[in-house]
């Protein structure tokens, strides 16, 4: 089971490496897809999935209850790392974002292939709950670091209008007073979600780097220790001992040890990080994340 629902994924990832480093596929091409996911294609799958959720049948207050102080130490440690590990602002932005950014692409397709239309209601409540607070953390502490002052309305507007964000809330105010949407417009939504997932894998693998991997070794290793493995220790810990269900741990465990996503890329490059490092940090946790993900998913369900 484990290997039918996770090989896939990382085949894609593959593909999209070769795809990108070695066939005529350029940038032009990956930056299209990449807007064409994040604008279309993911909020669609995000909407269809929390649009008919049964929210009342999740432990949604557990679920985030876990995954937001989780969040939050990480984001706290990693400040007072920087305190007293050697590192310029540009630097410290990156393994800022490094630490607590998730890939909602990989944790969506790995809970929809090992539970089904169930495991995507789950990850799209706990992939709502921390894309907006990572945002928010994120984006004042490039803005702080940085030096980006553009006001507090340009900064909430910036986390509000994401449109991962608005399809979840959306989503769950169908879901809340059981609205519908006509059935050719759902099914319409249906089908481009269902573009989503391959193709936000093969972006992944696009936008891996290793070109400057050894250059950053110091930074990018302990960030990973603070993603990879600090923030689901944390959120697990907080799981059991809520006496959160094995489905729900599951989904916020994996959430939590999901590496960073291609959007702290942008951002970094965008507001004046260090988008080299970024990019490392990126490949080098999606690259650990092979065999973390597989040994979550070997703990929670039967091989």
């Amino acid at each position: 089971m484990i290997v039918t629902a996770v090989l896939p994924i990382f085949i894609l990832i593959g593909l999209g490496f070769l795809l990108k480093n070695h066939f005529s596929f350029g940038e032009g091409f990956w930056d299209t897809s990449n807007r064409l996911i994040f604008w279309v294609l993911f909020p669609s799958l995000l909407f269809t999935s929390m649009s008919r959720a049964e929210l009342a049948q999740l432990p949604t207050g557990g679920m985030a209850v876990a995954v937001i102080p989780a969040i939050l130490t990480v984001a706290f440690l990693t400040l007072v790392v920087q305190k007293t590990y050697p590192m310029d602002t540009r630097g410290f932005t990156s393994v800022f974002q490094g630490s607590i950014r998730l890939n909602t692409y990989l944790g969506l397709a790995i809970a929809g292939g090992v539970m089904g239309a169930k495991g995507l209601e789950y990850a799209a409540y706990t992939a709502a709950v921390m894309i907006t607070l990572v945002n928010f953390l994120s984006v004042v502490t490039v803005e702080r670091f940085v030096g980006m002052k553009s006001g507090w309305w340009s900064l909430l507007k910036s986390v509000l209008a994401n449109p991962l964000i608005l399809a979840c809330v959306l989503g769950m105010v169908f879901s809340i007073f059981h609205l519908r949407l006509p059935e050719v417009a759902y099914q319409s939504l249906v089908f481009l979600g269902g573009a989503s997932l391959p193709m936000g894998l093969l972006t992944v693998g696009a936008g891996l780097r290793f070109s400057s991997v050894k250059h950053s070794l110091g930074p990018i290793m302990w960030c990973s220790f603070l993603k990879l493995i600090l923030l689901p220790a944390i959120s697990g810990l907080v799981c059991w001992r809520l006496g959160l269900q094995n489905e729900a741990t599951m989904i916020v465990v994996i959430f939590s040890s999901l590496p960073a996503s291609a959007s702290a890329y942008v951002m970094a490059h965008q507001m004046g990080g260090d988008a080299e490092l970024m990019a490392s940090i990126l490949a080098i946790q999606t690259l650990f994340s092979v065999f973390l993900l597989s040994g979550i998913l070997v703990y929670f369900t039967p091989l």
